[in-house]
């Protein structure tokens, strides 16, 4: 017979106890007899028995001290075996209750990217309906101008982006859905000559100095108003600030700013008029991944869109 040093150093696969096995022991346990444990179980006694027999060809020993006219006890081999079978059903139980949560949309992590000035309004009411339908869900919040918002989404640092003023062309690894239209205001200082107007075109706006927020050179919503305004000079500055200090510059009389409606907040050195004319609103969309099928953002945005059928206005 030829000697083969790489079979003979192959190692064996250990043994391990099936689930099933386990649950039958632990029935055997609580009732002390394997006739009990059958009942439990819905099967034959015959069945428990070598299951249980099977089981303690795994763990090398008996489990259990089987006395005529009492009921079954457990060896020092099954007290040990007890605790972990308890703890290791217990644990897969908890965690495959989770699985099917997540599954099912109730719980998880979404990491939400969102425009700056569209806190309130459908965004606000969308999140809160979908909060109280999946309370185990944790958010993550990122707030961006959509430029920077895009980079997180190709990199997956954000499972989706709530976002405006995005190009009309996209890779083709992205998705995107329109969820809600924004009319868009101007922000004046109430003293300002055009305040006591009803509504402002595109040629008024053109006319005034217009304050806008950056970071690290996005100019995404510099480019969309540069597009509405019909290819006149815009005087335009860029400030990398929060949305509440770039209103409270209109308000120090340093300029105008463009405002979503739903972000209009009251002032009393403010005031917001409608702009009338060409594109005189946003398209708010919805981008996340291609080929992302995660349950969880599909259910938040049937909520945003819900939220997001304003009534026509008069």
């Amino acid at each position: 017979m030829r000697f083969d040093p790489v079979a003979r150093a192959k190692p064996q696969r250990a043994l391990r106890p099936e689930l099933h096995q386990l649950e039958t022991f632990l029935k055997v346990v609580e009732a002390r007899s394997f006739t009990g444990a059958a009942r439990l179980l819905g099967c034959s006694q015959s069945a428990v028995s070598q299951t249980i027999a099977r089981l303690e060809e795994v763990f090398g020993g008996d489990l259990f001290v089987r006395n005529r006219g009492s009921g079954l006890a457990l060896t020092p081999i099954g007290r040990s075996v007890e605790p972990y079978a308890i703890d290791l059903l217990a644990t897969i139980d908890t965690q495959m209750r989770r699985a099917i949560e997540t599954a099912q949309s109730r719980t998880g992590e979404l990491r939400i990217g969102f425009y700056l000035g569209i806190t309130a309004g459908p965004l606000r009411d969308g999140l809160r309906a979908f909060c109280a339908e999946n309370p185990n869900v944790q958010f993550q919040m990122i707030e961006g101008l959509p430029g920077d918002l895009h980079r997180q989404l190709n990199d997956r640092t954000i499972d989706v982006m709530v976002a405006s003023f995005m190009p009309r062309q996209t890779a083709d690894t992205i998705e995107r859905l329109p969820l809600w239209e924004e009319r868009l205001f101007l922000a004046l200082p109430v003293l300002h000559s055009l305040a006591g107007r009803t509504s402002l075109g595109w040629t008024d706006i053109a006319s005034l100095k217009l304050l806008m927020r950056t970071w690290q050179g996005e100019n995404s919503v510099y480019r969309a108003v540069i597009s509405r305004i019909g290819g006149r000079t815009l005087d335009c500055e860029q400030h990398a600030v929060s949305r509440e200090a770039i209103l409270a510059m209109v308000g120090l009389g340093m300029g105008a700013a463009i405002v979503f409606e739903s972000a209009i907040v009251l002032h009393p050195d403010l005031v917001f008029l409608p702009i009338r004319g060409r594109d005189a609103s946003a398209t708010v969309e919805a981008l996340w991944p291609a080929g992302d099928s995660n349950p969880l953002r599909h259910r938040l945005l049937v909520h945003l869109r819900r939220h997001g059928e304003i009534p026509d206005r008069p």
